[in-house]
């Protein structure tokens, strides 16, 4: 899980849009951003089938990466990079839970 871990931390920190909160030595981590709306990315993440937790003050969202993200990291990167390029409005959290 770790190797993913880096992995996916390695792609967030990469990316233009995006940045992880503090430095994460282990398989979790928050990420945010400055630029893009991270609770409409997550909507179109959600969509897609991936769960990460949603914080608030700052706006991030949480992951824990286990051994079973191995098969799926190609997959969780690129819809990564989809959702950024392609969010509109957040649907806010109450939708969420609606």
């Amino acid at each position: 899980a770790y190797d993913t871990a880096r992995r996916i931390l390695d792609h967030v920190v990469a990316h233009p849009q995006l940045h992880v909160w503090g430095e994460p030595a282990a398989t979790v981590f928050a990420f945010g951003s400055e630029f893009v709306d991270v609770m409409a990315v997550n909507d179109l993440l959600d969509d897609r089938g991936w769960n990460f937790d949603r914080q608030l003050e700052p706006a991030g969202l949480h992951a824990m990466i286990s051994p079973g993200h191995a098969e799926v990291v190609d997959e969780l990167l690129a819809d990564i990079d989809w959702a950024v390029a392609n969010h509109g409005d957040s649907r806010g959290v109450e939708a969420r839970y609606s």
